[in-house]
């Protein structure tokens, strides 16, 4: 009998896998599956990521659904990448189920038409809150909760700061997810530039996850 295997940061089963036009190969756990399965990020496959720039480049129907998944997945490699070297060993399984969730969820509040919708301003309110609400919310928060064992105020969190301060763990980990150079960028720039057939937003994202490493900065308080 062959051996089970694990997902990457999680340590969940691998029960089976999805194809994707960048990564060939994305393993799913159950886990995963449940919020797949939510109406919530369902509709995110009715979500183009480039919103009206299909009726210029017709190519470009990739949803925020598939980019969900490829930044999922190349968090699960970061923070495992993370993980495995002595400086990120203090990162606990707790700590990669709530930075790769929050990187699979980290959309969910998108409107239509992607950002075209959200430039409106008032009364329109930032996808990232709306995220927040759809998080811990009744469809999402009990999957979270049960089949992560995860608190989904905290996943909310790495979406919507909301001005709160983060504990070190959450502020290292976010970073990943949305900083100056994150795993939404390197997914949705080969991706658009892929489905638009342009030259541009060629990543060697392996080597840039590989070149990926912790370092403790100590503060004026005295804490790192």
């Amino acid at each position: 009998m062959s051996e089970q295997r694990i997902a990457p940061a999680t340590g969940f089963p691998i029960v089976t896998t999805v194809r994707d036009a960048l990564y060939d190969r994305i393993p799913l756990a159950q886990a995963e599956i449940a919020l797949l399965g939510t109406s919530a990020f369902a509709r995110l496959e009715r979500i183009q990521q480039l919103g009206f720039v299909s009726r210029i480049w017709p190519g470009a129907r990739h949803t925020r659904f598939e980019h969900s998944l490829g930044v999922m997945h190349l968090t699960r490699l970061a923070v495992d990448h993370l993980r495995s070297s002595a400086e990120g060993r203090w990162l606990t399984d707790q700590d990669a189920r709530v930075a790769v969730a929050a990187a699979l969820l980290h959309d969910i509040g998108h409107y239509p038409f992607s950002h075209a919708i959200e430039e409106l301003g008032p009364p329109i309110v930032p996808h990232e809150r709306v995220g927040r609400r759809i998080i811990t919310g009744p469809e999402i928060a009990p999957i979270l909760e049960d089949h992560w064992g995860i608190d989904a105020e905290r996943v909310a969190s790495f979406v919507d700061p909301d001005g709160q301060a983060l504990p070190a763990a959450d502020t290292l980990l976010r970073g990943i997810l949305s900083g100056t150079l994150d795993m939404d960028k390197l997914d949705y720039l080969p991706r658009d530039a892929r489905a638009c057939n342009v030259p541009y937003g060629g990543v060697d994202t392996s080597r840039l996850i590989d070149a990926l490493f912790v370092v403790n900065v100590e503060t004026e308080a005295g804490g790192a």
